[in-house]
């Protein structure tokens, strides 16, 4: 059974945290992350290489012909993926190359994942760093937990000055998901939770 814990809210957004894989987030739409290649010499793994299985190989050979390369900002966006991914809709964003990677470029992700809300009548959404199964060590990905929290609620937050200016529908997001492995997801969990709560507590959001 897949383990599932809201750790917290921000701006009417429930922040859960989930120990599935972007190929089973049961959501309106799933995010993943790609590097333009593996850190360390390694092999595709982990949730992104049972992503790239459920779409054929796309991703990888997309990457290797040049058609979606992972570089930093660059997005893939399917409206209708095939029946082995969950979601009903599927974004996959670059990270750069892993040598680049810094905490700084999941806030972006984040921020860039929340824009789609803007496009689509999304109401549930989820985000998969991928780092690791990109290649990176648990050891240089410190940092992103907090990032990827900043860059959501710095989202939100833009979301809603836009929105008492007149300049945009509100959106209808009322669920974000961060989709951590299994086998961290306590620690995951907690980490999240009181990152959360402290940026709740300095924004008094």
């Amino acid at each position: 059974m897949t383990k599932v814990q809201t750790i917290g809210s921000y701006r009417g957004v429930s922040v859960d945290v989930a120990g599935w894989d972007s190929t089973a987030a049961t959501v309106d739409l799933s995010c993943a992350c790609m590097f333009t290649h593996e850190a360390h010499g390694a092999t595709l793994g982990g949730g992104l290489a049972h992503l790239d299985d459920a779409l054929d190989g796309t991703l990888t050979a997309m990457r290797k012909d040049g058609l979606f390369r992972g570089e930093r900002g660059e997005s893939l966006f399917l409206s209708a993926p095939p029946s082995g991914v969950a979601a009903k809709a599927l974004l996959v964003i670059g990270l750069g190359a892993p040598e680049d990677w810094s905490p700084g470029v999941m806030a972006s992700v984040a921020r860039q994942a929340v824009g789609a809300a803007f496009f689509r009548p999304l109401r549930s959404m989820a985000l998969a760093a991928s780092m690791l199964d990109g290649g990176l060590t648990p050891a240089e990905t410190a940092g992103a937990s907090s990032a990827m929290l900043r860059g959501l609620t710095e989202a939100l937050d833009a979301a809603a000055h836009l929105r008492a200016m007149n300049f945009v529908e509100p959106l209808r997001l009322t669920r974000w998901v961060f989709d951590v492995g299994v086998e961290r997801f306590d620690a995951a969990a907690v980490q999240f939770r009181d990152e959360l709560a402290a940026i709740s507590t300095a924004t008094d959001r």
